[in-house]
C-alpha cells in the first residue's frame, strides 16, 4: 500500500494502447505517449490507485495471445501490482469470452482490472 498526500492507495500498472493519430518523429511520438500515461495515471489516482509504471501496447491486434499481453502477464504474476488500469477495457481483448479469462486470471492474482473510460459493447 503506498500513501498519497495522506491518503492510503495501492500501487498499479497502466496498460497503455497509443491514441496516437499523427506525430511528425519518434520524439513526438514519446511525448504524446508520455501525456496520454500521465493523465491515464492521474484518472488512476481519483480511485486510489498510484501508476508509477505502465506498459505500451502498440500492438495493432486485440488478440488476447499477442506478445504485450505475454508481457503484461509477466508484470503481472510478480505481485507487485493491485491493479491493472487500463483506458478501455476492450484494448486487452475485444473478444468477450477471451476478456471474461482475462479479467478471472486477474482477480484470482487478488488484483483488480480498472478500466478508466467506460463504454458499454453488446452482442459479439
Amino acid at each position: 500500500m503506498v500513501v498519497y498526500n495522506g491518503i492510503k492507495c495501492i500501487e498499479g500498472i497502466l496498460f497503455i494502447k497509443p491514441r496516437i493519430k499523427f506525430a511528425h518523429s519518434e520524439e513526438e511520438y514519446k511525448e504524446l505517449l508520455e501525456k496520454q500515461a500521465y493523465n491515464a495515471a492521474m484518472k488512476a489516482r481519483t480511485f486510489g490507485i498510484i501508476c508509477n509504471d505502465a506498459l505500451e501496447d502498440n500492438d495493432t491486434s486485440r488478440d488476447i495471445g499477442r506478445d504485450n499481453m505475454l508481457e503484461l502477464m509477466d508484470y503481472l504474476i510478480t505481485g507487485k501490482y493491485k491493479a491493472l488500469v487500463v483506458e478501455d477495457i476492450y484494448d486487452i481483448t475485444t473478444d468477450l469470452d477471451d476478456l471474461q479469462n482475462f479479467i478471472d486470471k486477474v482477480q484470482s492474482m487478488i488484483m483488480i482490472p480498472i478500466s478508466i473510460r467506460i463504454r458499454l459493447r453488446t452482442g459479439k
